[in-house]
């Protein structure tokens, strides 16, 4: 088991911004990723100085051919060979899927890794790697491809749990943009990048998320039954979340702490600039909120079909004192502000690389242990 080593400095690769809090004796790590490209050098140092022969083994995945199902079994060997080859580095410096992975592999406790990636869409097969820019984000999709949410993933989930007993890997990202384009057209002036129009939206989607009412209001004109359908699956999702997180228990709060959101924070969602865009947008952010305070009493009451897919620290633990989120740096500023309004806390590790090499450094080690 690696040893606790506070002293020694830390360099990832990846994080546009870095924040840390803790919460009732959780650490809940914020890292906001800038989509696309990838950056090996911080200022005029150059990159990572250790074998990057396995990193570049598990992104041979992106170049693979488009479909999933020709090439499953390649992927497969590819992350094998980059959990086996996977070690730690003299240097202290990590690629963040790298650092992710070694965490995933080798932390003594349970570690919740949540990651801006759709939980419906089988990239690999849907659309194949090689259609996406190399980038720290579809990194991360890479190395836990087999660790997703839902039926796509169940036969893989073994593997997953194996190669990485210390981590349960979530997507978050409920949104399909192609419901965005068909909706558009009908996105007036008054929508677009009006805060006001924002908040009465979201106020809807707040009240019928907490309400166990199947009767509830649409915050958009839907063009046909799919749409409407659509929605409805995200209420169920969001919904199902929320029973099961700290927030039911106090429902104003809760409410106040998402709507209490400045101007300036709301004025995030609609970068799409459509109504359902904006819709999608929060929706996810709300369930990233419910999914990462889920209550302990939740956590306990797992059925055994949910803990036999769960990694071997993780369906032993009694809860999650360590979480990661990677997603779009967007996002972090929204989850920071809600973390702000619903706890009173700020973060104790704030970390903005001003001049976007997408490289942190950290005099300490944000947690209390390293790989050896």
């Amino acid at each position: 088991m690696s040893q606790v080593n506070d002293q020694f400095d830390l360099r990832l690769y990846g994080p546009l911004e870095y924040y840390k809090y803790v919460i009732k004796n959780r650490e809940i790590h914020l890292m906001g990723d800038y989509h696309g490209g990838l950056f090996y050098q911080c200022g005029q140092k150059e990159g990572p100085k250790y074998d990057t022969q396995p990193i570049q083994k598990a992104l041979q995945t992106i170049n693979m051919a488009n479909s999933w199902y020709n090439s499953r079994q390649d992927i497969i060997n590819n992350l094998h060979y980059y959990i086996t080859n996977l070690k730690s580095n003299p240097n202290n410096e990590y690629i963040i899927s790298d650092w992710l992975a070694l965490i995933a592999k080798s932390y003594p406790e349970c570690v919740d890794i949540f990651i801006e990636r759709n939980i419906s869409t089988d990239y690999f097969d849907e659309y194949g790697l090689g259609d996406f820019d190399p980038s720290y984000l579809i990194s991360l999709w890479s190395i836990f491809f087999m660790c997703g949410k839902g039926d796509k993933f169940n036969g893989y989930k073994k593997i997953c749990k194996n190669v990485y007993p210390s981590a349960r890997v979530h997507d978050i990202d409920l949104r399909q943009f192609e419901y965005d384009t068909l909706l558009s057209e009908k996105s007036t002036d008054q929508y677009k990048n009006n805060n006001s129009d924002i908040l009465k939206r979201l106020t809807i989607f707040i009240n019928t998320i907490t309400s166990d009412s199947s009767d509830y209001i649409i915050p958009f004109k839907y063009n046909n039954i799919s749409e409407k359908h659509f929605y409805d699956s995200i209420i169920i999702l969001v919904r199902k979340q929320y029973n099961k997180s700290i927030f039911m228990s106090d429902e104003d709060k809760f409410t106040n702490a998402v709507l209490t959101l400045s101007e300036r924070d709301l004025s995030n969602y609609s970068w799409q600039e459509t109504i359902f865009g904006g819709i999608q947008q929060y929706a996810m952010d709300i369930y990233l909120f419910c999914r990462l305070f889920i209550r302990e009493e939740a956590w306990i009451k797992r059925n055994d079909k949910s803990i036999y897919l769960t990694s071997k620290r993780c369906g032993n633990s009694t809860y999650p004192k360590l979480s990661f989120v990677y997603v779009g740096f967007e996002h972090v500023h929204i989850y920071n502000k809600f973390i702000y309004n619903y706890f009173g806390i700020k973060a104790i590790i704030s970390k903005n690389d001003k001049y976007d090499v997408r490289c942190t450094t950290f005099n300490k080690s944000p947690i209390s242990w390293s790989p050896n």
